[in-house]
């Protein structure tokens, strides 16, 4: 482990930050620790670009106005964060280190340059370390001299030196000696002051957890304090970094024509070519060599330069430390320093550009870039420590030996059990038939295998040959027939695929802390080539799965969901509660599911299905055929031949297991038939339920019996040994419904598992026969404020939040809120997170909620901000339900279940909600919404009521024809039953002539019935089809506000849309909104003394009209806006090009207004030129040019310039500088 200490004297300073970037990367820095950064808070782009997207957890303190600030990031890799804190004169972390196993502090100091107060300085360090218990280490800029060799001159305080050398001896701390640079600190004059300011000291807990401590100083370059470097003495071997075709590359200029040229040529210059997948790996390995080349060539010159400077810098000053150095001597020293500085400046302003473009323009906008920083796509798996057969290892060589030999097991081949399935397992209807073979067997289309390609992750991670699907995608033109004759070729049995079928295991921890093997879950990368006919036989085998795959599984085929299982088991299990029936639950848990599947179990699996044999050995190619290694800690193992197992990362993965997992259905299928066991709810469903599956996941449902027990026993036995999967009763849990608690324990030692109790979980949501309440759902509750965490600080923009509070935890209950109605409390719970995240501080102190929440959940062209409402939302989804049972066909599981139990005789439009399950009586009390929206088509008309349904017009016809429907008396009638009367309805009395009227016309609407059943259409879509969006965007009700729809089109950043958003609103932070909520400060403008409000500090302050005028100058127009109001008065006046290039005007000119006023209210910086206001919203308008249409750039163009004209003529600058 390395720490930097560096007081950097301004983190924006020129260059600075790529010096800092260099330091990290070149010496391997995993603690940062700087002060004097001279910053209030830190940008993820300003983060990333130090050290990567997400690799550090950072912790920062502000600066105090023009001085102080520090700064501390800590290497996630090798540190887990635990705690902050901080005093005036220092900011510290607790760290856990990964492979030590230790918790440990850093303490980052900044003492006073005033040595007044050094002594405050001595005393809060002194306290802060009497309650240190853990091995600690201080680091910074002292401040202080300890004696008369700690500075080049005579200028000495030995009372000062006397009162630190004090605090060291008392609080039992020892000095790191020094390697490196002589001094750490230098005033930069002709002939410079040098003392010895920057210091670590470690106490003795950590001297024993690290006995080789070493101390390095670098040279002074740019501040005018040197770094230092801590370095713990263990050694770090650092695996070369594997080959990754980079995405950033296709950026670089000339970069996408040189590799296709490079492709060109080495494809047809290939004289050992033995057929298309000697012409790819050939072509593979010149690209591979020649970028890797490119790559390092790339940075290599700049990195030269620096290293030869940075040598000569040494070099004086070593010289200097000895015999000193000239004036001359020091002006060269100064020289080599500033080319150094302008280095490290252009590296800087590329970076900066490309990184302040990206987080400008996107950094706040829900996009893949958001996403990637927010989330850190690049999850922190070092393993730096294991426990192995009960013993704790650090060596990463035990690591890996252990890791390989694990899973060389877990996947190679096991003995043959010598038990095998019946080829005559499934009945005919269950297998694949000819004409699904014959088309099976044709080979994949050259379309096909695009649309595998287009429809790739972009982001997903590649396989040990390092190309992404980015790389595939961009060469297409130069690959595709390559690519094609090689999977045509493997589908037609000329190519053999196993040669491009290799992964490589990354392991993902379960849980927090992984320190078995067994808790990593192993996800294998597998080369993206190899997954392109995969992905092509899985998209052609899914719909035969879905035909003869078990009704009792849901995972993974088209048409079935997640929720239809759920549904089955909680009518089920209610069901058995309501008859107080005596059955088994039993809810299995198989050990390495995917991992542990037979090859030869899979081949007869297959077979017996009916699949052609030339098909079934083209799978078990893709299957078979594979080496695999593992990475550890970045170093990458032997590869070695699979023996079993299905690769969790392969596409055909899924859709296969759900066969082998068929198989087990079939089994317990024929044992119910069989009578060996007895499935529930036989009085439902002919032949009962005896089990549920997703994917893996298993609920076994058989009646209380001792025969059903062991026979039961027995077949999973036969399971295990037949297709290599292991049950692990230990995590596998069961419920017995019916009896007491004493012969529940019998049941469950019977078993061999542990007894369960309701609710319980069933892939992700609780179950219960009784009614859920809302501390049942806490958990959710909490989870999504646990979500908040990470992220507060970071995204401090309101448009960043906006978009996470969306993505992220408004759909984290989105799941629960498809099956249960939650309420109120809940939903109270899930708003008071997420409006603490967008309102609060990032240390979650509470501010100003300056808009109701109700009106940011609405839509934006209703006026909100587009935040999910979720007690609509929840609504929403429960009533897709009614679509899906209205247009579900009968054959479907949870369709029967629901039939059987609410509506066997009649229409679920009329099934009541009495005795119903919890979910039951949730769907009856929105299926009113449901009717109000849903259309019907007329077939034999049972289904649909005459007057309250809607099957005709554009209303039901009791809202088109109210007096005949008020003498109606029976309000439910069915089109049916009024057509089985001859179409004659018996009024409470006679109709006047007028009615009679209405009578008529009424008559002329009757439809024509038919044998066919009536159906359903959603008026809502175009399509008639159901969408949750649809009924959302209709409940959500209200009136469209055309007042923001200009700011949501203009084409600015999203954080300014919001800030106009809520200054159109006036509802920023302004003086008066402030002192409504009875907040600090004057209600007056601090610049001119008037009352502050939005539309002062846009229109009415003395520096706004100074804008304003220049807006009538550049337009040659009389505007005199003096609020809001009128801007969107005036904007209606303007058309085309004007329009748009005057709402990115106005949010230029607004955010300018907005930060300087900031500047002077809250720091009282005043501007120190009228003119500061143009210039800002000039670079503003620069930044988001390229957001801007290319026909409205000239306009905009044109706007730019007569900014900086009158800018220049304000402050009587050249406006070309």
């Amino acid at each position: 482990m390395r720490a930097l200490f560096w007081n950097i004297r301004g983190f924006g300073a020129r260059g600075r930050r790529d010096q800092l970037k260099d330091l990290v990367r070149s010496n391997s820095i995993d603690f940062v620790g700087l002060v004097e950064t001279f910053k209030d808070s830190f940008t993820p782009s300003e983060l990333s670009a130090i050290v990567g997207m997400d690799r550090f957890q950072w912790q920062s303190l502000p600066a105090s106005g023009h001085s102080g600030g520090i700064l501390i990031g800590s290497n996630k890799d090798i540190f887990d964060f635990v705690a902050f804190d901080h005093g005036f004169y220092w900011a510290s972390v607790v760290l856990s280190h990964r492979s030590m196993n230790a918790l440990c502090e850093f303490i980052v100091v900044y003492g006073p340059a005033d040595h007044s107060f050094s002594h405050l300085f001595l005393d809060e360090l002194s306290i802060k370390l009497e309650s240190c218990s853990l091995p600690t280490v201080i680091g910074g800029d002292f401040n202080l001299l300890r004696c008369p060799l700690d500075k080049n001159n005579d200028n000495f305080s030995w009372s000062l030196a006397n009162a630190f050398n004090d605090f060291i001896s008392v609080n039992a701390i020892r000095e790191l000696p020094r390697g490196g640079a002589r001094f750490t600190w230098s005033n930069h004059q002709a002939n410079p002051i040098r003392s010895v300011l920057d210091r670590v000291f470690l106490c003795p807990s950590w001297d024993a957890l690290f006995p080789r401590s070493s101390l390095f100083a670098k040279c002074i370059v740019g501040s005018d304090h040197t770094p230092l470097i801590l370095d713990d003495g263990s050694i770090r071997n650092r695996p070369p970094a594997r080959f990754q075709f980079d995405a950033s590359w296709l950026s670089v200029d000339g970069f996408v024509d040189m590799v296709a040229a490079k492709i060109s040529q080495s494809l047809s210059h290939n004289p050992r070519s033995f057929g298309p997948l000697d012409d790819w790996q050939s072509c593979a390995y010149a690209l591979r060599k020649f970028l890797r080349g490119w790559s390092r060539n790339r940075a290599a010159e700049d990195r030269r330069s620096k290293a030869f400077l940075e040598n000569q810098i040494l070099e004086l000053d070593r010289t200097a430390d000895s015999i000193g150095l000239s004036d001359d001597g020091w002006a060269v020293r100064y020289n080599l320093e500033a080319a150094l500085l302008q280095l490290h400046h252009q590296a800087e302003i590329y970076w900066r550009q490309r990184g302040t473009l990206n987080w400008t323009l996107k950094g706040d906008a829900p996009t893949a870039y958001f996403f990637a920083i927010a989330n850190g796509r690049r999850r922190r798996c070092e393993i730096n420590s294991l426990l192995i057969n009960g013993m704790r290892s650090t060596d990463q060589s035990v690591i890996m030996a252990h890791v390989v030999d694990f899973f060389s097991s877990l996947l190679g081949a096991k003995p043959p059990s010598g038990l095998s399935i019946s080829p005559h397992l499934w009945s005919s209807g269950l297998k694949i038939s000819p004409e699904e073979n014959a088309s099976l067997m044709i080979p994949l289309s050259d379309q096909e295998i695009w649309d595998v390609v287009n429809s790739a992750n972009l982001n997903a991670a590649s396989g040990p040959d390092g190309f992404s699907i980015p790389f595939f995608r961009k060469f297409w033109p130069q690959l595709k027939q390559l690519v094609c004759n090689v999977i045509q070729g493997f589908c037609l049995g000329t190519v053999d695929i196993s040669r491009l079928n290799y992964a490589v295991i990354s392991l993902i921890p379960k849980v927090k802390g992984a320190d078995v093997i067994s808790q990593f879950r192993p996800i294998a990368l597998i080369n993206n080539f190899a997954k392109f006919p995969s992905k092509g036989f899985a998209n052609r085998l899914s719909p035969v799965a879905h035909r003869v795959i078990s009704p009792f599984q849901s995972a993974f085929i088209k048409g079935r969901f997640i929720l239809d299982g759920i549904l089955s088991l909680h009518e089920i299990v209610h069901d058995l509660h309501v008859r107080k029936s005596k059955a088994i639950i039993l809810k299995l848990d198989f050990e390495k599911a995917y991992d542990s599947v037979s090859w030869p179990f899979l081949r007869q699996i297959l077979l017996a299905k009916g699949f052609d044999g030339a098909y079934v050995h083209r799978i078990m190619q893709l299957v078979s055929g594979g080496h695999t290694a593992v990475a550890v800690n970045g170093a990458i193992s032997n590869f070695f031949a699979n023996g079993r197992g299905l690769r969790q990362g392969d596409p055909a993965s899924p859709v296969l297991f759900n066969f082998v997992a068929d198989a087990f259905s079939c089994m317990l299928s024929k044992a119910a038939r069989c009578g060996h066991i007895i499935p529930v709810v036989s009085h439902l469903l002919p032949e009962g339920v005896s089990h549920l599956q997703y994917a893996d996941d298993t609920i076994i449902l058989v009646e209380l019996d001792n025969a059903c027990i062991a026979n039961l026993k027995f077949i999973l036995l036969c399971f295990e040994a037949v297709s290599g999967l292991k049950i692990n009763f230990a995590k596998s849990e069961v419920m017995v419904t019916g009896v007491d608690r004493a012969e529940a324990l019998r049941v469950a030692r019977l078993l061999n598992c542990s007894l369960g109790s309701f609710p319980f979980k069933y892939l992700g949501l609780p179950i219960s026969p009784g009614l859920l309440h809302a501390k049942d759902f806490a958990p959710v509750v909490a989870k999504v404020g646990n979500r908040v965490l990470p992220w507060r600080g970071r995204y401090n923009t309101n448009a960043g939040k906006v978009a996470l509070i969306n993505s992220c935890l408004s759909s984290l209950p989105m799941f629960l809120m498809g099956f249960y109605r939650l309420t109120d409390g809940v939903h109270a719970g899930f708003d008071k997170h997420r409006g603490g995240f967008y309102w609060n501080s990032a240390d979650n102190k509470r501010k100003y909620r300056l808009v109701k929440w109700q009106f940011m959940c609405k839509p934006k062209n209703l006026g909100g901000l587009g935040i999910i409402n979720t007690r609509v939302m929840n609504i929403c989804l429960l009533i897709k339900w009614w679509w899906k049972i209205m247009t579900v066909g009968a054959d479907v599981l949870w369709f029967s279940i629901l039939k059987a139990k609410y509506f066997p005789n009649s229409n679920p439009m009329f099934a009541p909600a009495r005795r119903g399950s919890q979910f039951w009586k949730a769907l009856v009390k929105v299926r009113p919404i449901f009717l109000e929206h849903v259309k019907f088509c007329v077939g034999n008309g049972s289904a649909v009521r005459f007057w309250l349904d809607w099957w005709s017009g554009d209303a039901p016809l009791a809202v088109s024809f109210p007096v005949l429907f008020s003498y109606c008396p029976n309000p439910q009638i069915s089109i049916a039953e009024v057509a089985a009367n001859n179409w004659d309805l018996a009024f409470r009395r006679a109709l006047s002539p007028e009615e009679l009227e209405e009578w008529q016309s009424l008559s002329a609407l009757f439809p024509v019935l038919s044998e066919e059943a009536d159906s359903v259409v959603w008026p809502l879509t175009a399509s008639g089809l159901f969408s949750v969006k649809s009924l959302y965007s209709r409940l959500i009700g209200g009136t469209t506000s055309a007042r923001f729809s200009c700011i949501w089109k203009s084409k600015v950043p999203p954080k300014i849309k919001i800030f106009l958003w809520q200054a159109f609103r006036g509802r920023l932070p302004s003086a008066d909104q402030i002192k409504k909520r009875n907040g600090p400060g004057s209600e007056f403008c601090n610049l001119c003394g008037a009352l502050e409000n939005s539309d002062h500090i846009f229109f009415n302050c003395v520096l706004a009209k100074l804008v304003w005028s220049c807006v009538r100058s550049w337009l040659r127009v009389s505007w005199n806006p003096s609020s809001f109001s009128d801007i969107r008065t005036l904007a209606k006046t303007l058309v085309g090009v004007t329009k748009r290039v005057f709402w990115v005007g106005l949010g230029a000119l607004c955010w300018a207004l907005w930060n300087i006023r900031n500047k002077f209210t809250i720091e009282l910086t005043f501007p120190s030129k009228p003119a500061d206001v143009l210039f800002k919203s000039c670079i503003f308008l620069q930044q988001w040019r390229s957001l801007t249409k290319e026909p409205d750039r000239d306009a905009l163009d044109l706007l730019i310039n007569k900014i900086r004209a009158s800018t220049s003529q304000i402050s009587g600058t050249n406006p070309a500088v």
